[in-house]
């Protein structure tokens, strides 16, 4: 049977923030409701916000993700990737020193490094998609760059800002963040144009605005209706941008993670000297709802049932390390991982990189 939604959805939103440089876009980014920076470019030490700046590979940023994920209970409602260009950086990195220590993606030859970068990009996109399912506003941040556009019919070209992202034509990282957002902006300045004394135009500053919509002189969209040129102020979005309701942790997992936490910073909890609660054993059905799961399809547009094949394409992919990606097939997989992997916030996620990286491959 068919389950039919009717009308608008209040949900996390899909942020993507590019401009020249110095505009402003970390202090921007610091007025959304209770963010935590994951600041890989350093850019928010003079600012008064909570951040992690001890990121310093592509596997640590892809843990840190997936701590956040294991806490429903953080105070937070937003994460900020500060910057995206500085995550591709360090997705690249990563990506050469796996295969025989090259010094450039452009050493894989043919385009074949940029497809492989798009690939291990994607998963960043997948741990986001989970994180907004989750409830949290996901942020990325990016500088900008300024391309000259020939019109195909050779009457002209313009210049078109972007962002500044590698990639090629058909694999390019800026695609792919576009693709996912639901709000992109773009930040610059209006110059403000005065008459000097000597009857000449001189500037005499700008105006900070950021476009919303798409013009052939930037990219930008958005779901929300709003108009083609704000002012570069959070305020203009405010009300789009909801705040995430913390709930308290429930399962003894997350119980034991937040006793945890407080014995790191001193604070003894009050349960500490009671007998640590048994952890219940997965149950016997797990393996019938992956099934069931799988049977109905990765969304509404694609239908056709994820193949065994394909589910263990995935966890080879996402979790290398991980027991469960060398089962050789699903009743090889272990019960906890089944059922970390069944629940509605990871399955969302799951579904989209089998979408995106198993079935529509770069």
């Amino acid at each position: 049977m068919l389950t039919i939604n009717k009308g608008i959805q209040q949900s996390a939103v899909k942020v993507v923030v590019y401009g020249v440089e110095g505009i402003g876009k970390t202090t921007f980014a610091s007025h959304f409701p209770a963010p935590l920076f994951l600041d890989l470019d350093r850019g928010s030490r003079r600012m008064d916000v909570d951040r992690i700046d001890s990121i310093q590979d592509w596997p640590a940023l892809m843990g840190t993700l997936d701590q956040i994920q294991r806490d429903p209970s953080l105070p937070y409602s937003t994460i900020v990737i500060d910057t995206a260009d500085m995550a591709a950086k360090l997705a690249s990195a990563y990506i050469c020193k796996a295969n025989g220590s090259k010094k450039s993606i452009e050493e894989f030859g043919y385009g074949k490094g940029y497809v492989i970068l798009a690939e291990e990009f994607s998963k960043l996109l997948v741990n986001a998609e989970v994180l907004v399912n989750m409830g949290f506003n996901v942020v990325f941040l990016a500088h900008a760059m300024q391309r000259t556009v020939t019109r195909p019919d050779d009457t002209g070209s313009y210049d078109h800002w972007e962002m500044k992202l590698p990639g090629s034509k058909n694999n390019s990282l800026g695609a792919l963040l576009k693709e996912w957002a639901d709000l992109l902006l773009f930040a610059d300045y209006k110059v403000i144009i005065r008459q000097g004394a000597d009857g000449k135009g001189k500037a005499a500053g700008g105006q900070r605005r950021m476009r919303a919509t798409h013009t052939p002189f930037a990219d930008a969209k958005n779901r929300f209706g709003l108009a083609d040129i704000l002012d570069f102020d959070f305020k203009e979005i405010q009300n789009i941008i909801p705040a995430r309701p913390v709930t308290p942790p429930k399962t003894t997992m997350e119980k034991a993670y937040q006793a945890k936490k407080k014995v790191q910073k001193g604070i003894t909890p009050k349960t500490a000297a009671e007998p640590a609660e048994a952890k219940p054993a997965p149950p016997t059905n797990v393996y019938d709802e992956l099934a069931r799961l799988m049977a109905l399809g990765v969304s509404e547009a694609d239908p056709s049932p994820i193949t065994e094949g394909e589910l263990l394409k995935a966890i080879r992919e996402v979790d290398p390390n991980e027991p469960a990606a060398k089962a050789e097939n699903l009743a090889k997989i272990p019960a906890d991982y089944v059922e970390a992997l069944i629940k509605p916030d990871t399955w969302a996620g799951f579904k989209y990189y089998v979408l995106n990286n198993i079935r529509t491959p770069f």
